[in-house]
């Protein structure tokens, strides 16, 4: 998450260098495509942090195919759904 940050301060800076001349409308260009580049970044980071908890939960016999096809089920009604035993 701060290198989203920091490349959206850089891309700041770089747009107000633009605009008084200092600067490239390559810069500009160049300053979008990091920050794209760290948002991908950063989204890989938790797709890869939310597949590691699955497969610890899966690992310890926390979590099966039978729950997980429960799970959109539970989520989608109005009012909390006890869970299955897990046994």
């Amino acid at each position: 998450k701060q290198q989203v940050t920091a490349a959206n301060e850089a891309l700041r800076i770089t747009q107000q260098n633009f605009q008084v001349g200092t600067g490239l409308f390559l810069d500009v260009l160049q300053a979008q495509d990091a920050v794209n580049q760290a948002r991908l970044n950063y989204a890989s980071a938790i797709t890869s942090y939310n597949q590691s908890q699955v497969n610890l939960l899966t690992a310890l016999g926390l979590i099966d195919t039978t729950n997980v096809a429960a799970a959109p089920q539970m989520a989608s009604t109005s009012k909390p759904v006890k869970p299955q035993s897990l046994n």
